[in-house]
């Protein structure tokens, strides 16, 4: 239960320096710490909270290298839920509010230069991913060296931004919905032959592996199509987190292994793809309940959404496919790449 927040008493007061751009959720920032002359106060004396608690972060108890006694610091480590919170300075001993600084955590990253940075607590659940080259001898090679099997959970998660967001008519919201539950679970019949990513994965993995997938959203991004998505399509780094914390209530990620994100288009000239496609790599997302550890790759291109998703381990061997709003595919969307979270 938060603390009622209490007015500063007395004087002087503790400031409390952050920096004046909002805090992307899971990053961590040093927090200068200045005591006026006279105050009878040292550094040691004092303890730093956040009234709200871990949604709005934490104040870690350690002191890293940088740290100088002669201008203390300590690290505050942003939460997962986006909102307006205060840090406060009290006297240890007697509990005395001598000092606070409003702060705001946000999940819409516009640096182009460098992205922000990230912190875990906790064991994070590692995941592999990759491919496993041939080049030796004659007959099956790389067979079972990273199997894949029981039932991966996907959350299909419908995503928009500020340039373009999802219908509001039922009925063609549900079409969305449906679609992609047909592609990847239920299947498509077409000429008397019924498909789906899951019927793939059960056949190539003699039902040693297969699939289960529901729908969420759509949840809204805040920022613009660019803020997110590179020129080429490809999504920028944050665009991940930024679909982990808007789906954050809504989805409860510890009943899912997989999050696929399903970014509705926008307008524009023709862009030139990168190939191949999709591109995948690996990090550490923030959610609700702790770090999931994820991996991540670049859209696919469709003609009315574009599936955002991360590289799955497979069976024995890949197929190749897409999906479209115009046109429905029978085969696995996209590859059937997909983002996963672990747990």
């Amino acid at each position: 239960m938060p603390r009622s927040r209490q007015p500063v008493i007395g004087r002087p007061q503790v400031a409390l320096g952050l920096p004046r751009r909002p805090l992307f959720v899971g990053s961590y920032h040093r927090v200068s710490v200045k005591i006026p002359k006279g105050a009878g106060i040292a550094f040691d004396d004092l303890t730093f909270d956040v009234p709200d608690g871990p949604k709005a972060g934490i104040v870690s108890q350690s002191r890293d290298a940088l740290f100088n006694p002669a201008r203390p610091h300590f690290m505050l480590c942003a939460g997962f839920e986006p909102g307006t919170y205060v840090v406060e300075a009290r006297v240890a001993a007697t509990n005395q509010l001598v000092g606070q600084r409003k702060f705001v955590v946000d999940a819409l990253w516009t640096i182009e230069d460098l992205g922000p940075t990230r912190w875990f607590t906790g064991i994070v659940g590692s995941y592999a991913a990759g491919s496993a080259w041939g080049g030796g001898p004659a007959g099956p090679q790389n067979v079972n060296v990273v199997p894949a099997t029981g039932t991966r959970r996907i959350a299909i998660l419908l995503v928009d931004t500020s340039t373009q967001r999802y219908t509001t008519n039922a009925t063609d919201l549900q079409g969305h919905r449906d679609r992609w539950t047909n592609e990847l679970v239920n299947g498509v019949t077409q000429g008397g032959v019924t498909r789906s990513a899951r019927l793939f994965y059960r056949e190539a993995s003699y039902n040693n592996f297969d699939l289960s997938a529901q729908v969420f959203g759509p949840v809204q991004l805040p920022g613009t199509w660019d803020d997110y998505f590179n020129s080429d399509g490809t999504p920028k780094g944050t665009y991940f987190q930024a679909c982990f914390t808007a789906g954050d209530g809504t989805i409860n990620y510890n009943n899912f292994d997989t999050l696929l994100c399903v970014s509705q288009s926008v307008a524009g000239p023709p862009m030139s793809l990168p190939g191949p496609m999709p591109r995948s790599g690996t990090g550490v997302h923030t959610r609700r309940r702790r770090a999931a550890r994820t991996t991540a790759s670049s859209p696919c291109p469709t003609n009315g959404e574009r599936p955002v998703t991360a590289r799955s381990t497979r069976p024995s061997h890949t197929s190749s496919g897409t999906t479209s709003d115009s046109a429905t595919s029978t085969r696995p969307p996209c590859r059937e790449e997909t983002l996963v979270a672990g747990r």
